[in-house]
C-alpha cells in the first residue's frame, strides 16, 4: 500500500508520463569557397523535449544530404541537457565527404539520423529525418557559426 502511494505522489494518477523528444533541422551553414580556410559543414538541430521533466542527450549519428547527395556524416558522443518543455539547438560539425561542387545559392538540406537519450524511466533512442531550404554561400577565413550548444 505504501509503494502504490508513493508511486502515485511522484507521478499524476500513477502513470509516468513520456513524450518522445523530436529532432529536426533548423539551419545548414556551408562555407562554399574554395580556400583551404573553408570551414566544414555545420547542421543546427533543434532537439525539442516536450516532457516537463529534464532529458539529457548522449549520442547523434546523422547523414547530411545537399540536393539529394550524401556529402557527410558524423556520429557523436555527447551530454546536452535538454530542459522541461523547451527546444535546445545543438550544433554539430560534419566532416565533409564531398562537399566540392557545392555553388552559391539555395539548396535543398536533409539529415536523417538517430539520437540516443536518457530519460528517467532509462535510455531511448529515436530517428529523425527532415529537409529544409536554404542558402550557402564562401565565409570570410575564421568565420565561425554561431548558434546554441555545441556538441563535441
Amino acid at each position: 500500500m505504501i509503494a502504490v502511494t508513493l508511486l502515485a505522489a511522484c507521478t499524476p494518477f500513477g502513470v509516468w508520463l513520456y513524450e518522445e523528444p523530436t529532432v529536426g533541422l533548423d539551419e545548414v551553414l556551408i562555407d562554399t569557397s574554395s580556400a583551404e580556410s573553408a570551414l566544414p559543414p555545420y547542421v543546427i538541430l533543434a532537439v525539442k523535449n516536450r516532457n516537463d521533466y529534464e532529458l539529457s542527450l548522449r549520442n547523434v549519428e546523422l547523414v547530411l544530404r545537399v540536393d539529394g547527395r550524401d556529402v557527410g556524416s558524423v556520429a557523436v558522443d555527447t551530454i546536452v541537457t535538454l530542459g522541461p518543455i523547451a527546444t535546445r539547438a545543438v550544433r554539430l560539425k560534419v566532416p565533409p565527404i564531398r562537399i566540392a561542387g557545392t555553388r552559391s545559392g539555395t539548396h535543398r538540406y536533409g539529415i536523417v539520423g538517430r539520437a540516443r537519450l536518457e530519460t528517467p524511466i532509462g535510455e531511448r533512442r529515436i530517428g529523425f529525418h527532415e529537409e529544409i531550404r536554404g542558402e550557402a554561400a564562401p565565409t570570410g577565413a575564421g568565420a565561425a557559426p554561431a548558434a546554441g550548444a555545441t556538441a563535441p
